[in-house]
Protein backbone atom coordinates (compact mmCIF):
# COMPACT_ATOMS: atom_id res chain seq x y z
CA UNK A 1 0.00 0.00 0.00
CA UNK A 2 2.85 2.37 0.81
CA UNK A 3 4.53 1.85 -2.73
CA UNK A 4 1.13 2.36 -4.13
CA UNK A 5 0.57 5.65 -2.72
CA UNK A 6 3.88 6.93 -3.37
CA UNK A 7 3.76 5.41 -7.19
CA UNK A 8 -0.13 7.93 -7.05
CA UNK A 9 2.12 10.82 -5.62
CA UNK A 10 4.75 10.84 -8.53
CA UNK A 11 2.32 9.94 -11.24
CA UNK A 12 0.20 12.66 -10.08
CA UNK A 13 3.68 15.11 -10.01
CA UNK A 14 4.60 13.86 -13.83
CA UNK A 15 0.76 14.00 -14.74
CA UNK A 16 0.58 17.74 -13.69
CA UNK A 17 4.10 18.66 -15.37
CA UNK A 18 3.40 17.28 -18.52
CA UNK A 19 -0.26 18.64 -19.14
CA UNK A 20 0.26 21.64 -16.94
CA UNK A 21 -2.86 20.47 -14.46
CA UNK A 22 -4.38 17.59 -13.02
CA UNK A 23 -7.80 19.03 -14.52
CA UNK A 24 -9.95 15.75 -15.93
CA UNK A 25 -7.36 13.34 -14.23
CA UNK A 26 -8.77 10.85 -11.63
CA UNK A 27 -8.15 8.19 -9.53
CA UNK A 28 -8.87 5.43 -11.86
CA UNK A 29 -6.45 6.94 -14.16
CA UNK A 30 -3.83 6.66 -11.97
CA UNK A 31 -4.37 3.15 -11.61
CA UNK A 32 -4.16 2.54 -14.76
CA UNK A 33 -0.74 3.78 -15.37
CA UNK A 34 0.52 1.58 -12.27
CA UNK A 35 -1.46 -1.14 -13.67
CA UNK A 36 0.32 -0.75 -17.21
CA UNK A 37 3.99 -0.75 -15.89
CA UNK A 38 3.38 -4.02 -14.43
CA UNK A 39 2.24 -5.23 -18.23
CA UNK A 40 3.97 -6.06 -20.92
CA UNK A 41 6.27 -3.70 -23.22
CA UNK A 42 4.31 -1.99 -25.95
CA UNK A 43 1.45 -1.14 -24.35
CA UNK A 44 -0.57 1.83 -24.46
CA UNK A 45 -3.20 3.71 -23.27
CA UNK A 46 -4.77 7.00 -23.88
CA UNK A 47 -6.01 9.18 -21.10
CA UNK A 48 -7.41 12.86 -21.04
CA UNK A 49 -6.15 16.04 -22.46
CA UNK A 50 -4.42 13.90 -25.23
CA UNK A 51 -1.99 12.15 -22.69
CA UNK A 52 -0.48 8.92 -24.11
CA UNK A 53 0.91 6.47 -21.64
CA UNK A 54 3.18 3.83 -22.87
CA UNK A 55 5.33 0.73 -21.01
CA UNK A 56 9.03 0.75 -22.98
CA UNK A 57 10.36 -2.19 -21.75
CA UNK A 58 9.08 -1.79 -18.21
CA UNK A 59 9.95 2.31 -18.30
CA UNK A 60 6.78 4.57 -18.46
CA UNK A 61 6.73 7.53 -20.57
CA UNK A 62 3.92 10.52 -20.68
CA UNK A 63 3.49 12.20 -23.80
CA UNK A 64 1.20 14.84 -25.25
CA UNK A 65 -0.90 13.50 -28.79
CA UNK A 66 -1.98 16.83 -30.22
CA UNK A 67 -3.75 15.47 -33.11
CA UNK A 68 -1.87 12.65 -35.04
CA UNK A 69 1.49 11.79 -33.78
CA UNK A 70 3.77 14.09 -36.07
CA UNK A 71 7.30 13.11 -37.12
CA UNK A 72 7.75 9.27 -35.32
CA UNK A 73 7.99 7.50 -38.62
CA UNK A 74 10.69 9.51 -39.27
CA UNK A 75 12.73 8.79 -36.12
CA UNK A 76 15.46 6.54 -36.74
CA UNK A 77 18.63 5.96 -34.73
CA UNK A 78 22.42 4.36 -37.07
CA UNK A 79 23.44 1.18 -34.92
CA UNK A 80 27.33 0.23 -35.12
CA UNK A 81 28.34 -2.97 -35.51
CA UNK A 82 30.68 -4.33 -33.28
CA UNK A 83 29.87 -1.61 -30.15
CA UNK A 84 27.19 -0.91 -27.73
CA UNK A 85 24.77 1.76 -29.09
CA UNK A 86 23.13 3.60 -26.30
CA UNK A 87 19.52 4.85 -27.10
CA UNK A 88 19.10 6.78 -23.94
CA UNK A 89 16.01 8.24 -24.56
CA UNK A 90 14.63 5.09 -25.52
CA UNK A 91 16.11 3.55 -22.29
CA UNK A 92 17.34 1.23 -24.38
CA UNK A 93 20.97 -0.55 -25.47
CA UNK A 94 21.60 -2.41 -28.42
CA UNK A 95 24.85 -4.57 -28.73
CA UNK A 96 25.78 -5.42 -32.41
CA UNK A 97 28.50 -8.08 -32.85
CA UNK A 98 29.75 -10.05 -36.02
CA UNK A 99 30.78 -13.57 -34.98
CA UNK A 100 32.11 -16.76 -37.27
CA UNK A 101 29.49 -19.38 -38.01
CA UNK A 102 31.96 -21.71 -36.60
CA UNK A 103 31.08 -19.86 -32.68
CA UNK A 104 28.91 -21.27 -30.66
CA UNK A 105 25.22 -19.69 -31.07
CA UNK A 106 21.76 -20.33 -30.06
CA UNK A 107 19.42 -18.92 -33.03
CA UNK A 108 16.67 -19.57 -30.22
CA UNK A 109 18.15 -17.96 -27.78
CA UNK A 110 15.10 -15.40 -26.79
CA UNK A 111 13.55 -12.82 -28.33
CA UNK A 112 15.59 -9.94 -27.67
CA UNK A 113 18.29 -11.56 -29.20
CA UNK A 114 18.96 -12.32 -32.96
CA UNK A 115 21.01 -13.85 -35.66
CA UNK A 116 21.75 -12.33 -38.80
CA UNK A 117 23.94 -13.33 -42.61
CA UNK A 118 25.84 -10.45 -41.77
CA UNK A 119 27.31 -10.68 -45.44
CA UNK A 120 24.11 -10.59 -46.83
CA UNK A 121 23.42 -7.09 -45.81
CA UNK A 122 24.09 -3.79 -47.58
CA UNK A 123 23.93 0.16 -46.25
CA UNK A 124 23.73 0.89 -42.97
CA UNK A 125 21.81 -0.69 -40.01
CA UNK A 126 18.99 1.21 -38.27
CA UNK A 127 16.40 1.03 -36.00
CA UNK A 128 13.45 2.68 -36.75
CA UNK A 129 9.58 2.26 -36.81
CA UNK A 130 6.85 1.33 -39.34
CA UNK A 131 6.24 3.46 -42.26
CA UNK A 132 3.62 3.71 -44.56
CA UNK A 133 4.79 1.13 -47.57
CA UNK A 134 6.69 -1.32 -45.37
CA UNK A 135 6.93 -4.46 -46.26
CA UNK A 136 8.54 -7.83 -44.96
CA UNK A 137 9.58 -11.38 -45.52
CA UNK A 138 8.98 -13.53 -42.45
CA UNK A 139 11.03 -16.19 -42.14
CA UNK A 140 9.88 -19.50 -43.94
CA UNK A 141 7.62 -17.14 -46.65
CA UNK A 142 8.58 -16.40 -49.45
CA UNK A 143 7.99 -13.16 -50.91
CA UNK A 144 7.11 -10.39 -48.93
CA UNK A 145 3.38 -9.06 -47.55
CA UNK A 146 2.48 -5.59 -45.98
CA UNK A 147 4.05 -4.45 -42.80
CA UNK A 148 0.44 -3.40 -41.64
CA UNK A 149 -1.21 -7.45 -42.99
CA UNK A 150 1.16 -8.84 -40.57
CA UNK A 151 0.65 -6.99 -37.99
CA UNK A 152 -2.93 -7.67 -38.38
CA UNK A 153 -1.74 -11.43 -38.45
CA UNK A 154 -0.38 -11.47 -35.48
CA UNK A 155 -3.36 -10.05 -33.58
CA UNK A 156 -1.37 -6.55 -32.25
CA UNK A 157 -3.65 -3.87 -31.73
CA UNK A 158 -3.33 -0.97 -33.73
CA UNK A 159 -2.24 1.52 -30.52
CA UNK A 160 0.95 -0.42 -30.49
CA UNK A 161 2.27 -0.44 -33.94
CA UNK A 162 3.71 2.04 -34.65
CA UNK A 163 5.64 1.66 -30.80
CA UNK A 164 7.29 -1.14 -31.92
CA UNK A 165 10.96 -1.43 -33.32
CA UNK A 166 12.30 -2.51 -36.94
CA UNK A 167 15.63 -3.34 -37.54
CA UNK A 168 16.48 -2.23 -41.01
CA UNK A 169 19.58 -2.93 -42.98
CA UNK A 170 20.01 -0.54 -45.68
CA UNK A 171 15.84 -0.33 -46.98
CA UNK A 172 15.21 -3.71 -45.86
CA UNK A 173 13.42 -4.59 -42.63
CA UNK A 174 15.25 -7.90 -41.07
CA UNK A 175 13.86 -7.92 -37.71
CA UNK A 176 10.58 -6.99 -36.26
CA UNK A 177 11.55 -6.77 -32.73
CA UNK A 178 9.75 -9.19 -30.27
CA UNK A 179 8.32 -11.07 -33.11
CA UNK A 180 9.56 -11.84 -35.74
CA UNK A 181 12.80 -11.96 -38.15
CA UNK A 182 13.14 -11.92 -41.71
CA UNK A 183 13.46 -14.46 -44.24
CA UNK A 184 16.15 -12.57 -46.10
CA UNK A 185 18.47 -12.27 -43.49
CA UNK A 186 18.40 -15.63 -41.97
CA UNK A 187 21.57 -17.62 -41.12
CA UNK A 188 22.36 -21.08 -43.02
CA UNK A 189 24.93 -23.27 -43.23
CA UNK A 190 26.89 -21.51 -45.80
CA UNK A 191 26.52 -18.37 -43.82
CA UNK A 192 30.37 -17.28 -42.82
CA UNK A 193 29.73 -13.79 -40.94
CA UNK A 194 27.09 -13.66 -38.34
CA UNK A 195 25.59 -10.55 -37.15
CA UNK A 196 24.38 -10.94 -33.72
CA UNK A 197 21.94 -8.21 -32.21
CA UNK A 198 21.25 -7.92 -28.85
CA UNK A 199 18.87 -5.56 -27.05
CA UNK A 200 18.73 -4.88 -23.02
CA UNK A 201 16.79 -2.30 -20.93
CA UNK A 202 19.46 0.38 -19.72
CA UNK A 203 20.33 -0.36 -16.44
CA UNK A 204 19.40 2.73 -13.56
CA UNK A 205 21.99 3.21 -12.08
Amino acid sequence: MEHDALSTRVIRMALKEVSGSLYNFEKDHIYDIINIQRGSTGKVIMLPNGIRVLNNYGKINLYIIEGEEEGKNEIEYKLMPNSKNKLKDMGLNISLKVINNKDEFNLAENKLVKYFDYDKINGDIKLRFRRNGDKFSPLGMKGSKKLKDLFIDLKIPKDRRDNIPLVVFGNEIGWIVGYRVSDKFKVEKSSKNILQIKIEREEKN
